[in-house]
């Protein structure tokens, strides 16, 4: 759609006003304050017309990681809402926003010091909602990294039309290697943090769930680690109206243990393999890394090893680089693909780091075309002994109703 369009017009002005009219308390970040926000380093391409930063560059602090809000179920009286209402979609934001800045101040952060947002939306016009919330919420130098995704909404009374969870720094403490859980919330320590890639067995679905918990469970023991380091689970699942049932037999699996802050995204997969779920831990120091490396590429005895991802990533670093969702220009799957590729480089590098030190990316695509130029791709731009820690997932939208992939990555500095 043309950006003159007159529809597309006025939905961005009817958005812009019911934004407003929700918009939470502008945070103390004035447009005059160049302050950046604790723990954070510095920030990329940081754009007021977004209201976004291309990356962020975190510190040596801990890290509040958040379950995903919005997902309440609602009550059966509610009628289905219009998918791109940007009322409705202003509505659902303020509510999805107000849950997340409670946990986050329990867990001892604030909507100030959000690193990255994560959105899920329900209709890729609610990107021009989100924004415009962002650009009001942000108005001094920071603004946060933000990538999104499109879900369906199969259950008006199950889902909401946007959902969110978050990283956000936080000021106290915590143990080198403790991980400290709160309802809802929980903080990884700094510098030492292991990325396991998407893992996934053949299995009916609910069989699949305690299948492939047990599997990144042996690369948890592989690394010298077990589940009370996990922090956050990202669930791939089809279908997405499932999500609670999934939930509840992780609960099972997980019994008396504490379960992992847990993230639902909907993807399109082989009905062999309907879900597929990946792992944020904090690691260990004093295992591996003996040659105290910023980044080891692990390959743990039960999996093939591949060139275009790492089964598991450990990183000892001081900074961490939070990018957000890029999209490539051209109209061509191909051409999307290697733009995105070269914009997320030249990103890294103004970040300070590269190519050969990426740690974790989620890449999110669209139709099957962008999946196979994704794989034919990456080749050309990856390290084949050091590509990160990767899931990839055929969602039903990228958050921009022209574009088929964007991606969620972390890097370090080189």
């Amino acid at each position: 759609m043309s950006p003159f369009d007159p529809d597309r017009r006025q939905f961005l002005q009817s958005a812009a006003v019911a934004t407003a009219a929700l918009a939470q308390p502008k945070l103390s970040l004035g447009a005059a304050n160049d302050e950046l926000p604790y723990g954070i380093v510095d920030v990329i391409d940081s754009d007021p017309q977004t209201g976004m930063s291309r990356a962020v560059v975190v510190g040596n602090v801990p890290l509040v990681h958040t379950e995903q809000f919005g997902t309440k179920e609602l009550p059966a009286t509610i009628a289905k809402p219009k998918l791109d209402d940007p009322q409705k979609i202003a509505e659902h934001l303020a509510s999805s926003i107000a849950e997340l800045t409670a946990v986050l101040h329990v867990a001892g952060s604030s909507l100030a010091q959000v690193v990255k947002f994560n959105f899920v939306l329900s209709h890729p016009r609610g990107q021009a909602v989100v924004n415009d919330w962002l650009k009001s919420t942000y108005a001094g130098r920071y603004r946060p990294a933000v990538s999104f995704v499109v879900n369906s909404i199969p259950d008006s009374h199950f889902d909401h039309l946007v959902k969110v969870d978050a990283v956000a720094t936080r000021r106290d403490a915590v143990a080198p290697v403790n991980v400290v859980s709160y309802d809802a919330a929980a903080v990884l320590p700094p510098m030492h943090k292991l990325y396991i890639s998407g893992d996934a067995v053949t299995e009916p679905l609910m069989a699949s769930v305690a299948g492939t918990l047990d599997s990144l469970e042996q690369t948890l023991k592989h690394v010298g680690l077990d589940w009370s380091y996990a922090v956050q689970l990202k669930v791939f699942l089809q279908p997405i109206i499932l999500a609670n049932d999934v939930r509840r037999e992780m609960k099972t699996y997980f019994g008396k243990r504490p379960m992992p802050v847990t993230v639902f995204v909907e993807w399109k997969s082989a009905a062999t393999v309907p879900i597929e779920i990946e792992l944020i831990a904090a690691a260990l120091p004093e295992l591996g890394n003996r040659e105290r490396v910023a980044v080891e590429y692990i390959t743990p005895p039960h999996k093939k090893p591949s060139p275009v991802y790492c089964r598991a990533v450990r990183v000892n670093s001081e900074r961490t680089i939070y990018v957000s969702g890029l999209y490539g220009e051209p109209s061509d799957a191909a051409g999307q693909v290697r733009d995105l590729l070269t914009t997320l480089q030249k990103t890294v590098e103004q970040a300070g780091g590269d190519l050969r030190h990426l740690v974790k990316a989620t890449y999110y695509v669209s139709d099957d075309a962008t999946s196979k130029a994704l794989n034919e791709i990456r080749p050309e731009f990856y390290d084949p002994a050091r590509p990160p820690a990767a899931s990839k997932a055929i969602v039903m939208g990228t958050g921009r109703a022209e574009k088929s992939i964007t991606l969620d990555m972390i890097a370090v500095p080189k």
